[in-house]
């Protein structure tokens, strides 16, 4: 008999199984002389780190699967002594991934897009469990970069660096991490607050729900795991992308532009951020496919579809220690005819309780979450998909060994790593607390990003960028 503890198995709550189904990628950088030697040091670091981590969120050390007998349903399955998936891998002789020219060029993006970022393991129908979390270290000439995958049904971009913060707490000061009670929220479990206390799933209500969400929409009964995913990720063209820095000055300009045109309060650095790139983007991409004009005196209503965390802000007492997803898509239209005039309605809320709870009732009524389809469609030149990671994971203090010992340090640089290049899509990049400047990455098909980067009136507002 084998004397491996039993797996206990659940489905996750409602907003966990209607989230994105893909893993969150990030990408910390780090310098390191140490070579394989430090890599070794790391890595056990890292793994009794672990331990002490997945002690208090035991669900990062998981595995998630298809239910078989609930469609489309997302099981966990945890064990006691489970570990998160920790992998190491040698690639020096990477000329792509020289650290030193890595770092000189300002980490440009497209650096962090290929299969060696990638990860062999998908969600699928008949396929076998994958990790809820993993990190893959990767050596490179004169570094080390740290990959963490952690999958979008378990949390959202603020659960993933509640789970990094304690992960690198734990490497600074293991004992007094054992002894003190986590910082942080830690529980995925807790249900978020429902218009509905029916136990049974009800097919009507979710649809009339459905038309009350305008992110949404509701496929048909039977929706295959891979066509949910088609869906979700469809995309075309030949895609590229680059990141463009943004300095105070221009930002305070473009603040000072939106209150001259009779906006009654000074924006945020999100909302003109958002509202350049989906001005900006959106002109070039309906250049590009040759309805610019058409658009401009039809006034053709455009898109942008912002994510938005309401973790801190609704259900404060019911989710005090929730580390599960907390965000909802909202969007804002606007013609293209004045598109940038629209700077301040960027700043889209989800600001009362009574959106979460439609949204809520919904998840909790469709029996099939596959069935949830985000209305999102990168391939329409109308459409910007703007996200923001400013103030995930820049300020988190790590102890990374090199050469000469161990050395506290923030990381250079966080990218989002990927197999290829999203379509339509913008999303800020993490950037510590006292850095003022502010990076955006934009991809789009390779003809419109071509566009932006030569029109005249989009690099007045930009102070760099990093291809």
């Amino acid at each position: 008999m084998s004397g491996e503890a039993p797996a206990v198995s659940r489905p996750l709550t409602a907003w966990n199984q209607a989230a994105l189904r893909g893993y969150i990628r990030q990408v910390h950088c780090f310098e390191s002389d140490g070579g394989r030697q430090a890599l070794g040091v790391l890595r056990g670091k890292l793994e009794q780190a672990l331990k002490h981590v997945c002690l208090r969120m035991p669900y990062m050390a998981g595995r998630l699967s298809l239910s078989k007998e609930q469609p489309g349903v997302i099981m966990l399955h945890t064990r006691e002594g489970d570990q998160v998936k920790l992998s190491t891998r040698d690639v020096r002789g990477d000329r792509n991934l020289v650290y030193a020219n890595i770092r000189k060029r300002g980490f440009p993006a497209g650096d962090f897009v290929g299969s060696v970022f990638n990860t062999d393991q998908a969600l699928c129908e008949d396929g076998p469990p994958i990790s809820a979390a993993q990190i893959q270290l990767l050596l490179v000439d004169g570094g080390i970069l740290m990959c963490v995958f952690v999958y979008h049904s378990i949390t959202d971009g603020v659960g993933v660096n509640y789970f990094l913060s304690a992960l690198a707490a734990a490497m600074r000061d293991p004992d007094s991490f054992l002894q003190k009670p986590l910082s942080c929220p830690s529980k995925i479990d807790i249900p978020i607050p429902s218009s509905s206390s029916m136990e049974k799933k009800d097919a009507e209500l979710a649809m009339t729900l459905s038309k009350q969400c305008p992110e949404l929409s509701l496929a048909a009964t039977g929706t295959t795991h891979e066509d949910y995913m088609t869906s979700m990720f469809g995309v075309s063209k030949v895609k590229f992308g680059g990141i463009f820095v943004f300095g105070p000055e221009k930002l305070q300009l473009a603040k000072v532009a939106v209150v001259s045109a009779g906006h009654p309060s000074t924006p945020s650095t999100f909302s003109c951020l958002a509202a350049l790139s989906w001005a900006f983007m959106t002109t070039a991409r309906l250049q590009t496919v040759g309805i610019a004009e058409q658009s401009r005196k039809e006034n053709t209503k455009c898109r942008i579809v912002i994510p938005t965390w309401f973790g801190d802000r609704l259900f404060c007492e019911q989710l005090r220690d929730y580390a599960g997803n907390a965000v909802v898509f909202t969007e804002a239209w606007h013609g293209a005819a004045d598109l940038f005039a629209v700077a301040d309605s960027t700043s889209t809320d989800l600001s009362n309780a009574k959106d979460a709870l439609t949204r809520s009732t919904l998840f909790n009524n469709v029996a099939d979450p596959r069935q949830l389809q985000y209305s999102f469609t990168p391939s329409d030149p109308r459409q910007l998909f703007f996200n923001s990671w400013r103030r995930i994971g820049a300020d988190i203090e790590w102890t990374i060994p090199t050469a000469s010992g161990m050395k506290r340090t923030t990381a250079d640089a966080i990218r989002k790593s990927q197999s290829e290049w999203n379509e339509s899509a913008g999303l800020i990049m993490p950037g510590r607390r006292d850095k003022l400047e502010y990076e955006a990455v934009l991809s789009s098909d390779a003809d419109s990003m071509e566009s932006l980067r030569k029109n005249k009136a989009w690099k007045s507002w930009i102070d760099r960028e990093i291809f």
